[in-house]
């Protein structure tokens, strides 16, 4: 992680380090990870979770796991993506 402070200096974090924040700091993390299952086996409710909390689009719910969420309303809609998940069961 890089931490910035309001000065314009930075700081690169360790991951077992202790940073002290001001106020006015930005921290910056880039992470990755890996999924053990594919992705259409995400369960649908915590992808809806992820798009309810803005962090995963409706859109990429759908594309990337096969889960259909209302984008106004951010609730899923566990039929369409019953539908959805068995049409691509074919595909995959």
């Amino acid at each position: 992680m890089t931490v910035e402070y309001p000065d314009g200096t930075t700081h690169e974090w360790g991951s077992k380090e202790l940073v002290e924040l001001p106020s006015g700091s930005v921290v910056r993390s880039v992470s990755g990870g890996g999924a053990l299952r594919r992705p259409a086996a995400a369960a649908a409710d915590l992808v809806a979770d992820e798009v309810r909390n803005e962090l995963l689009s409706a859109e990429q719910a759908r594309i990337r796991y096969g889960v259909v969420v209302d984008a106004a309303t951010r609730t899923l809609d566990a039929e369409a993506t019953a539908q959805l998940r068995n049409t691509r069961k074919g595909g995959q």
